[in-house]
């Protein structure tokens, strides 16, 4: 049977999206062979029911407001571009109780090793190590229409203490707060795209999709990964976006050991 499903406003392709399945994302096997060696991870069923209802409670203490765009020093609405809503709330010990839960997950990327540049002497490598999760968390509401068209997530510099993002999560949540069964229904549509083809949008460019399954984290790298959240068709998704920062271990190494 041929499904459309919408990629960019007015074009359609009539294919079904192949599924990303839980466990560290294999891009190449799914037909994003240019994603090869990027960082991402589906994992489920991480926290009980009553738990995601509960932060999704705790952060609507707080009304929510139509999501704006960041870009840099620049802040604005674009409705076209990004449709759905949002509320900003900073919580240590949220951040402290779903960051105990995923960090076993990630022994991946415990410490990593960043390209950088010393001026006057050359291309070296910087490493860094796992700390926690950001406690600014975003949570988002995209009823029926909304969604968030082709972009890459931007990394969070602490200034005061150093610290930095190299990694976006999220977490997917029940549709409202209430606990019913209905509330953990997922909506359909609403998936978390990932492009290939370098985001073309064209009628024959490849993607892969996480579908938005309440309890379901997902963890990605910023950089290089394409991705958008496509339009939900029917009900109401929920999710909460936040990052994990990571502190600086020693000095850059110069590569192949010179200073």
């Amino acid at each position: 049977m041929s499904i459309s499903h919408l990629t960019a406003p007015g074009k359609y392709v009539d294919r079904a999206p192949p599924t990303v399945p839980a466990g560290l994302v294999d891009f190449p096997a799914l037909g994003l062979p240019e994603y090869d060696g990027c960082y991402a991870i589906v994992i489920d069923d991480l926290y009980p029911r009553s738990t995601l209802s509960a932060f999704l409670s705790a952060a609507e203490r707080q009304p929510w407001k139509f999501a704006q765009i960041n870009a840099g020093t620049e802040v604005f609405t674009a409705p076209d571009y990004r449709n759905g809503d949002r509320i900003i709330y900073d919580s240590f010990p949220i951040s402290e109780e779903i960051f105990a839960e995923l960090r076993p997950h990630l022994g991946a990327i415990e410490e990593i090793e960043e390209r950088t540049y010393i001026r006057d002497v050359g291309p070296a490598t910087q490493k860094w190590r796992m700390v926690r999760l950001n406690e600014r968390l975003r949570f988002l509401r995209y009823p029926k229409g909304g969604f968030f068209r082709l972009h890459e997530d931007g990394c969070y510099f602490n200034e005061e203490t150093g610290q930095r993002t190299f990694y976006t999560l999220q977490l997917y949540l029940p549709s409202d707060a209430s606990g019913s069964e209905e509330s953990f229904r997922p909506a359909l549509g609403g998936a978390t795209r990932f492009w290939g083809g370098y985001g073309a949008y064209a009628e024959d460019c490849p993607y892969a999709d996480v579908e938005a399954l309440p309890g379901r984290a997902l963890v990605f790298q910023h950089d290089e990964l394409l991705h958008s959240g496509e339009e939900v068709l029917e009900g109401v998704k929920c999710t909460m976006r936040s990052d994990i920062l990571y502190e600086k271990v020693g000095e850059p190494v110069p590569v192949g050991g010179r200073v």
